[in-house]
């Protein structure tokens, strides 16, 4: 049976030590992915690849039965757009580590045409959270904003559902493969059929790909990098919501946060991204207002008047003495000694006081 050419480059992930930027680098030098695939290992060696890609690369091609894989993509009916494709979403190659390869269902056009913006926030939303997540997917949706998302209980479901519900379109970016029964949670399967039917579905990870907690933290960089707009409508202070932020900060993209109770947890995150400087969404026409529908392309926040800190934590303070070799996340991670979530916090508000910036991963001094 004759494979489409694409479905060859799925097959690098699961060889040791390839990943998004090993694939594309192959990318670049083979016309398609059967081609590359049947590439000898000597041909790989002039694209300085990491030593582990080229180790043992033979006999782990060899030992790799491409049929469970091939057969998964056809039987769920998942297609591949890698990056050299003109189906491609342009806006992702603007990114720091694009996807190489998107596994999608549905209208990818979604992802480069029209205006997009995300809704993100809690798993655990209060009344007033969904409340106000269904308004503005819905005012969005009638604005013909397509509404990009992660499919996760809570916002997330609140925001893909308003806006099919309002004749709008979606886009759910999943941590995990787009096989049914593999994606996550469970019970949104059946909504993740219905975007796949009116909207789009993408995910970077193939079919029979191992999961990681920590593919689901990747999966906000695509969130937020789809949309030049990241809307963060209710979020506890260590809630992957802010990790969402921080991407959209990193790719210059505009961050907004709806003002919450003070009294609840689930709005702790987000009234310290507004207290550090995101524009407030305190009514619906606050979107026309600040969310600059006309334009259809990211654009910096820098206008945006900032809170300047007087005076910084101890927590903020150390991490500023660390960054003399413009670490990277994992690098402060250890050097700090400081809990993931609670670091994530405190980047993402001193990203947003622009007391540091990152590029490329790495931090600085701004």
């Amino acid at each position: 049976m004759e494979y489409p050419p694409s479905y060859y480059w799925a097959l690098f992930y699961f060889l040791d030590g390839f990943g998004p930027a090993a694939t594309a680098k192959i990318m670049r030098h083979f016309p398609d992915g059967k081609t590359a695939w049947e590439a000898a290992g000597k041909e790989l060696v002039p694209l300085n690849l990491p030593r582990k890609c080229l180790e043992n690369y033979e006999i782990q091609k060899m030992k790799l039965d491409p049929k469970p894989l091939f057969k998964a993509l056809d039987e769920s009916r998942i297609q591949i757009t890698s990056i050299q494709d003109k189906s491609y979403p342009q806006i992702l190659t603007e990114i720091p580590s694009p996807p190489a390869l998107l596994f999608y269902k549905g209208d990818i056009t979604l992802a480069s045409q029209g205006k997009r913006a995300a809704i993100v926030g809690t798993r655990k939303p209060s009344p007033y959270g969904e409340k106000m997540a269904g308004l503005i997917a819905e005012y969005l949706a009638k604005k013909e904003v397509s509404i990009v998302s992660g499919l996760a209980t809570g916002i997330d479901t609140v925001a893909h559902q308003k806006a099919m519900e309002h004749g709008g379109r979606t886009i759910a970016v999943l941590g995990n493969p787009l096989v049914e029964r593999e994606i996550s949670p469970a019970k949104n399967q059946g909504l993740a059929r219905q975007i796949a039917e009116k909207g789009l579905l993408l995910s970077e990870y193939p079919p029979l790909s191992s999961m990681h907690p920590a593919n689901f933290v990747r999966r906000n960089r695509i969130i937020s990098g789809l949309a030049a707009d990241t809307i963060i409508v209710e979020a506890p202070k260590d809630s992957g919501a802010l990790i969402t932020a921080r991407f959209a900060l990193e790719q210059n993209r505009n961050v907004y946060a709806v003002p919450g109770d003070i009294t609840r947890p689930q709005s702790a995150g987000t009234n310290r991204l507004l207290a550090s400087g995101a524009a407030v969404i305190a009514s619906l026409e606050d979107l026309n207002e600040l969310f600059t529908l006309e334009k259809t392309s990211p654009g910096a926040q820098s206008s945006l008047p900032l809170a300047i800190p007087i005076e910084l934590s101890a927590e903020e303070k150390k991490i500023l003495s660390l960054l003399h070799d413009s670490p990277t996340l994992d690098e402060l991670l250890i050097s700090s000694s400081i809990p993931y979530g609670e670091l994530l916090g405190i980047i993402t508000k001193m990203e947003m006081r622009k007391t540091i910036i990152s590029r490329g991963g790495r931090y600085w001094i701004s």
